[in-house]
């Protein structure tokens, strides 16, 4: 045979020598540090492509580069990956960055993976790569894109509600989260390290969703964790002032308002909006059927009965003293039409009414949120709400929100609605 076509069988014949039959260790000794991944079915090893950063998995052939990758962190469950199907992929080799080294992680069949080994509250980057296994040859793609995620507990307890036509959000912090991106639909609102805040808006008109992300990292280089996601519908029909907090720092606006629902209340001559009157009314003959009848002792003040009772008690306590159990004429809640003292079972207005040691307060306290109301100044909250300790003083802010307060454990609807409170600003 001619000397030319010999040596041209041997090197096709070298050139067919199946690469992935050599050992790890006969891969290390050609290769030195350049080997990335060898078994029993398929050897590889990384070297690179030109100047653009690529990095190619040598073997019998190439595939199309893994596209999609999204590597989502879901606490407990570990990190989710996913990414877009390679035709003719057979499987998909995983790998994680350890130091400046491209580790294996796994291997799967299909285009999803959950790394349950990554470690909590770090940041762990990921990349792909598709393989196609043939009875004689592995073909294999270039490295995917780089991609990270964190390992983040999801948020819990999310809460979205609204306020006088504003938007207040709370949320269970997420152990090891530098902060908390908010969304307004798609929309990034704005970045805090609290967990709770407030947004200004103009009353909603429309259905909006409200996201709140977890993220770790500095800006520009933060991975995100698992977000919660809570739709706020508008509430066309409802009053803002149902739920409006009048305090010693918010005054009712104008300051002589006047309710145009007044209706009566009880046998004592009392009024409350209709909204509230009705259900007073309600919760009232609950009480009844359970043996605790309540009787509506102090309902809806003007601004000048208000005005001439805080000039009383001025009068008769001093200033300093009197803003303790009194409000100034214009900061009543009174004058709202959405409080009522309530007393009943012997018990009565004041530190020695002892209202508070009747079963009509017991009464109230497991079953008044039923119906809209809540106690507003308890025990121990006086810092925060600005008033001493009044267990007959019970304000209506309707079912919902009185359900919702109660859940929350919280004890004052400044804490609840997030509302600066505390004593006058002078």
């Amino acid at each position: 045979m001619n000397r030319k076509w010999l040596l041209l069988l041997m090197i096709l014949a070298l050139l067919s020598f199946p690469v992935f039959s050599l050992s790890r260790d006969e891969m290390k000794e050609k290769l030195g540090d350049d080997v990335v991944y060898a078994d029993t079915e398929m050897t590889l090893w990384r070297l690179p492509l030109g100047f653009d950063g690529r990095e190619l998995f040598f073997s019998m052939g190439d595939m199309p580069a893994v596209s999609g990758l999204v590597a989502k962190g879901e606490g407990e469950d570990g990190i989710v990956l996913s990414w877009e199907s390679v035709e003719g992929a057979s499987y998909y080799s995983v790998f994680y960055l350890e130091g400046d080294a491209w580790l294996p992680l796994a291997k799967t069949e299909t285009n999803t993976y959950t790394d349950v080994s990554a470690p909590n509250k770090e940041v762990r980057s990921y990349r792909i790569a598709a393989h196609s296994h043939g009875d004689d040859r592995v073909q294999s793609s270039f490295l995917s894109e780089e991609t990270k995620a964190a390992r983040l507990e999801p948020i819990e307890d999310l809460d979205v509600s609204t306020h006088a036509g504003d938007v207040y959000l709370k949320w269970t912090p997420v152990p090891g989260a530098k902060g908390y991106i908010i969304y307004k639909d798609d929309e990034e609102l704005r970045r805090t390290d609290e967990e709770s805040m407030k947004i200004d808006e103009e009353g909603l008109e429309e259905e909006h969703s409200y996201t709140v992300v977890p993220y770790i990292g500095d800006e520009g280089e933060e991975v995100t964790g698992p977000p919660a996601t809570k739709v706020v519908a508008p509430h066309v029909s409802r009053d803002p002032m149902i739920t409006l907090v009048v305090n010693k720092k918010h005054p009712i606006e104008p300051r002589d308002y006047y309710p145009d629902d007044l209706v009566s209340v009880g046998t004592e001559g009392e009024y409350l909006r209709r909204e509230a009157a009705e259900a007073f009314e309600r919760m009232n003959e609950a009480a009844k059927n359970d043996g605790y009848p309540l009787t509506a002792q102090s309902g809806f003040r003007s601004y000048d009965l208000q005005q001439l009772l805080y000039s009383r008690y001025v009068s008769n306590y001093g200033q300093q003293e009197a803003d303790t159990f009194s409000a100034r004429p214009g900061f009543s809640e009174h004058q709202t039409g959405l409080v009522m003292d309530i007393i009943g079972g012997g018990g009565g207005i004041g530190e020695s009414g002892g209202f508070d040691s009747t079963g009509q307060y017991r009464w109230l306290l497991e079953h008044a949120h039923k119906y809209g109301w809540t106690l507003r100044y308890p025990q121990g909250s006086e810092a925060v709400t600005g008033y001493q300790y009044e267990s007959w003083h019970w304000r209506y802010i309707g079912v919902e929100e009185a359900i919702r307060f109660k859940e929350s454990g919280l004890s004052t609807l400044e804490e609840f609605y997030s509302i600066e409170g505390g004593d006058y600003i002078e």
